[in-house]
């Protein structure tokens, strides 16, 4: 495509750029209110399901509850510089989700809250 294909589209993100997009100061609170709300209940939530407090940014908590408690197998990482490392990432859950169906409850959770 030619320069002339481009040249409306560059104008009206000029434009953009210069003036900015407007935003809804008070909605956004509202909805960061939201979402912390909707996060510290699935917290609770999972407080309960677990039995105790539990931090899902601590790898030691999910380890000892995914592989101790719940007798889950340990996912290893993928890609070149795994290096056999286990890892509980996104796709972790998600094939323990899929292959644990009984525990879906508790991944739901994690992933709601990080």
């Amino acid at each position: 495509m030619g320069h002339h294909a481009y040249a409306p589209l560059s104008h009206t993100l000029a434009n953009v750029q210069h003036r900015g997009i407007p935003l809804d100061i008070d909605r956004r609170e509202e909805l960061i209110v939201e979402y912390e709300d909707a996060i510290d209940k699935a917290q609770v939530e999972l407080d309960d399901l677990v039995g105790r407090k539990f931090n899902i940014k601590s790898k030691k908590d999910m380890e000892d509850y995914v592989h101790g408690y719940l007798k889950l197998p340990k996912q290893k990482k993928k890609g070149k510089d795994s290096k056999g490392q286990h890892t509980l990432d996104k796709t972790a859950r998600a094939t323990l989700r899929r292959r644990y169906p009984d525990h879906i409850k508790f991944f739901d959770l994690v992933d709601e809250i990080a």
